[in-house]
């Protein structure tokens, strides 16, 4: 094992710049979903970037199929044709957004990193999948039976892709998504996204006359707004001065609009954001308003989803296993408009949740306080530790680097929840020394560790399709 690793790192290395041009091109396409047009559901970047990534793959001898421009696939043929192993990642990326020190759609290489958007997320593993299958065909290593790579274009977007390939196509009996870290993730909590809402009257005096806050579920707001009336500058200032140094947030104020700087996260790790949102509500309850529909709102809000609270103690759903860990809840949007108020929770759930102990509960907590609620419930997903599979990639995992493997159960969602079996295998490696900002600015890998995963994916393509 140890000199096939060492075979496939060496040609990984030969082949650098090979790559780099490759993934170069990929890296350029703005691949953010947009309007659907002319026969391509996602935009004309999507497809463009789907185009690419099959047109490199034929470029190196493999077969090739577009799925309608949902998604394509790629066949490493082995000794033997039954596909053993799908190998799932997609192309298509989140927002540049603001902050880079590059261009986001070029890629720069710089101390031995890469950066661009998608170079961790998942364009360059993506492409290390595809070229750990070169390295073995070059190399003359084909595996006993055949390996199918699948590229994406809707991930970031809720997997819709997915849906239509698996209409036609059937999984492998083993599936992995080259987007999470290593060494496996063979289990993803489930999810419930309850939406609530209420309408308010007529109202007048001191009160909260609108509220603006997140543009997504599954994002800590690091920024909320919102405008009050009828109350005294001095006294405003004079609470939000008390609860800035409490909270850890900083109030900002122009005219009637106060402002909530907080700090950002992922909404399946709320406690190492910052939450703007409930920061800001924290200040209202503070303050003398009018007693009020709007007002007793806030103040409903408070008691339920209280600043600081990420695991829903004060709903009466707090819970944990030994497995999956605790319930997560994150109050990621709100936005009043001074008669309608709608808001968005994003929680993670542990393997114990049930509609009775959660959604049921969250449901009484608002309708008793006067909201309307709508949302349902996502199952978890999870491959047991001693799978033929997991245990298989574990094997490779540490017979490359050297360390030892184990499993994790991760809040969030990859590309394989719905699969059977399927579990989240790399690139990015634990207790990296570096930021990897999947979803933000400067997103970045360490190129050396980005042949490493792929030397990892040949040697799991051996062993896995044996």
């Amino acid at each position: 094992m140890s000199e096939l690793k060492n075979k496939i790192y060496d040609w990984m290395i030969s082949h650098k710049e090979e790559f780099l041009s490759d993934l170069e091109s990929l890296i350029a396409i703005p691949s953010v979903e947009s309007r659907a047009v002319d026969g391509k559901p996602y935009g004309e970047e999507c497809a463009r970037a789907l185009d690419t990534m099959l047109n490199l793959c034929k470029k190196h001898g493999f077969e090739t199929k577009n799925f309608d421009y949902h998604a394509g696939t790629a066949i490493f043929k082995g000794k033997n044709d039954d596909i053993k192993l799908d190998i799932l990642a997609h192309l298509d990326v989140v927002a540049a957004g603001t902050g880079w020190n590059t261009d986001p759609f070029s890629l720069v290489e710089k101390n031995g990193f890469i950066y661009g958007r998608g170079v961790a997320d998942d364009k360059g593993p993506a492409l290390a999948s595809l070229y750990a299958c070169l390295a073995l065909k070059d190399l003359g290593l084909l595996p006993e039976n055949s390996v199918k790579l699948i590229f994406g274009s809707a991930e970031e977007t809720g997997s819709a892709d997915l849906k239509h390939y698996f209409k036609t196509e059937k999984s492998a009996p083993n599936t992995f998504t080259p987007d999470a870290d290593f060494p496996v993730y063979n289990g993803e909590k489930g999810r419930y996204v309850p939406n609530f809402s209420m309408t308010t009257e007529y109202e007048s005096g001191a009160r909260v006359t609108s509220f603006q806050c997140g543009n997504a579920p599954n994002i800590i707001p690091e920024r909320a707004r919102c405008t009050i009336v009828g109350v005294d500058k001095a006294l405003l200032s004079e609470k939000a001065k008390m609860l800035e140094e409490e909270l850890g947030v900083r109030y900002e104020f122009a005219g009637d609009e106060i402002i909530c700087h907080g700090v950002s996260a992922h909404a399946s790790t709320p406690d190492k954001g910052t939450n703007a949102l409930t920061a800001l509500i924290k200040l209202i309850v503070n303050l003398p308003l009018a007693d009020c529909k709007s007002t007793r709102a806030f103040h409903s809000l408070e008691g339920i989803l209280p600043h600081g609270d990420t695991a829903g103690e004060n709903a009466g759903i707090y819970m944990k296993e030994d497995v999956s860990g605790e319930i997560t809840v994150a109050f990621s949007m709100l936005h009043f408009d001074g008669r309608q108020l709608l808001g968005v929770c994003d929680m993670r759930l542990p393997f114990c949740a049930t509609e009775e102990n959660t959604k049921e509960v969250f449901e009484k907590a608002l309708a008793d306080e006067g909201f309307i609620l709508s949302g349902d419930m996502t199952k978890p997903h999870y491959v047991e530790n001693d799978s033929f599979f997991v245990k298989s990639l574990l094997k490779c995992y540490e017979e490359v680097t050297g360390e030892k493997g184990h499993t994790h159960v991760m809040g969030g969602g990859t590309y394989v929840h719905d699969i059977d079996g399927g579990v989240a295998f790399g690139p990015v490696f634990e207790n990296i020394d570096y930021n990897v900002n999947l979803h933000g600015a400067n997103e970045c890998i360490k190129l050396s560790d980005l042949f490493l995963a792929a030397t990892i994916y040949a040697v799991a393509i051996i062993e896995v399709t044996k």
